[in-house]
């Protein structure tokens, strides 16, 4: 059973990770090995005031051999209005999860047994501490761990590991998202706090039918949420899903392509719950491709402070990419390859797309600009 996402990155593409800034904006952080096996990273960030562009600041060495092959994962921060206190990346070597902040000198490390898997998405709090998911087989389903990692400046970096809870079933296309500030003004002054850690989504199948479910994780513990079956319907086996956090209103959104079981429609939908009082509403388009067309699809949400934005992506066998948006879809690409694997990143401003030229340089666009 795959539990995440099972596109995996083929070399062209980049790997980023995002760190939400105080105006808004977003910074994309590349991280990569370099040619002589050192670990980099490069801060790409949107311009505000200029048209929707993205710049970049030159690549840092981080002076770290890391193995070859191995994904590097960048952590993803929520910062509300505040800077992001801490930046890691973590990768995984043979029984070992490591991870390397830019304050502390050599990586910390804790153990995995063969058969952990990884949720998509580290994350770093507002204290700048790093936080790992993965997920561990037991009776009935999988239990829901964290490895944390410590690691101020000029202090002895420290790593601990926790079980969170138990998910019963198999959780598929499984992300963690983080869950920015809570800032404003309450009782006649301006106020931040922290609205929680971090928000976790996944889907299940259910007899003929299937499931959404969502985790809000915060230092009091976890909130576990699961919507009503949604009779008919099937997630589409090759997606990656999205998902975004909503602190002002303790809001997990949730968006993915499902099929019908009885017809060739997929479907682009949105589950949103309110953790405080546990309401949920769902919504699904009433039109989308023929799922016998379609090869792999996305979902990337729009951070907004208001109400999430949801761009839907459809890789066809044919090599064609499809973008939607509501009740509207469009062909934006051809002759895109199978193994694209949808480098889309959502912010304010909207979707952006990490592409690598043909002297292997990274840039970003908006998909729907071909030539740029």
């Amino acid at each position: 059973m795959e539990l995440h996402t099972p596109m995996t990155r083929p070399p062209r593409y980049a790997e980023f990770s995002i760190q939400e800034t105080s105006t808004g904006l977003n910074e994309f952080i590349h991280v990569f090995r370099d040619l002589s096996g050192n670990l980099r990273t490069r801060t790409f960030f949107e311009k505000a005031n200029h048209g929707g562009e993205v710049d970049s600041f030159d690549a840092v060495d981080w002076k770290e051999k890391v193995p070859d092959g191995v994904p590097l994962r960048g952590s993803n921060g929520g910062a509300g209005s505040g800077a992001i206190p801490n930046y890691w990346v973590a990768w995984q070597e043979p029984g070992t999860l490591k991870a390397l902040s830019i304050y502390q000198e050599n990586p910390l490390s804790l153990p995995m047994e063969p058969q952990d898997s990884l949720v998509d998405g580290p994350v770093v709090g507002l204290d700048g501490k790093l936080h790992v998911y993965f997920l561990r087989k037991a009776p009935n389903g999988y239990d829901l761990w964290e490895h944390v990692f410590m690691g101020e400046a000029k202090k002895k970096g420290q790593a601990a590991t926790a079980k969170l809870a138990f998910i019963a079933g198999d959780p598929l296309y499984i992300r963690a998202d983080p869950i920015a500030r809570l800032e404003g003004f309450k009782e006649g002054e301006y106020k931040s706090e922290v609205a929680g850690i971090a928000v976790i989504g996944w889907l299940t199948r259910d007899g003929s039918g299937m499931r959404a479910h969502g985790a809000w994780l915060e230092a009091a513990g976890v909130k576990l949420f699961a919507s009503d079956p949604i009779a008919g319907y099937a997630p589409f086996p090759n997606q990656r899903i999205g998902i975004w956090a909503n602190p002002d209103s303790s809001r997990l959104h949730l968006a993915w392509i499902m099929g019908r079981t009885d017809s060739d429609t997929l479907r682009s939908t949105e589950w949103t719950v309110w953790a405080k009082t546990e309401v949920q509403n769902i919504r699904i388009d009433s039109r989308g491709l023929g799922g016998s067309k379609v090869h792999a699809v996305a979902c990337v949400i729009r951070r907004t402070d208001y109400s999430p934005e949801t761009y839907s992506y459809y890789l066809t066998k044919t090599g064609r990419l499809y973008e939607q948006e509501r009740m509207d879809t469009r062909k934006i690409k051809e002759g895109v390859p199978l193994d694209y694997d949808f480098p889309i990143y959502a912010s304010f401003q909207g979707p952006w797309e990490a592409r690598v030229d043909t002297h292997g340089a990274v840039y970003f666009a908006a998909p729907s600009w071909e030539n740029q």
